[in-house]
């Protein structure tokens, strides 16, 4: 019986040897988490204004394509019309309305 007890005197021992190992591992990681959370902090808002200027870009790029394709409208080119160098917008529509009507295009 007094074997028994001592035996159980040093498994508690071991016990409480690894009990404090494992706490003092646990405080370890829970300073870690503590400063990755602190780090963690400034990002949210960076991340925000990040969407913000992605949303900023997305919109700039739509503008852009919107003024190249309205640039793009008043560029039309008609082949096998010549075109006078001082001859006005006015003009060539008329000459390529008469051409149609003549050509049967209409």
């Amino acid at each position: 019986m007094q074997n028994d007890i001592s035996e159980m005197k040093a498994l508690q021992c071991k016990l409480d040897a690894s009990l404090c190992s494992v706490m003092a591992r646990l405080e370890q990681i829970e300073k870690h988490v503590t400063g990755f959370q602190t780090s963690l902090q400034p990002i949210a808002p960076i991340e925000q204004h990040l969407q913000s200027l992605h949303k900023s870009v997305i919109s700039q790029q739509q503008k852009v394509v919107n003024l190249e394709d309205y640039s793009r409208r008043s560029n039309l080119l008609v082949f096998g019309v010549p075109e006078a160098k001082s001859e006005s917008e006015d003009e060539l529509q008329r000459r390529l309305s008469a051409a149609s009507l003549i050509n049967g295009l209409v």
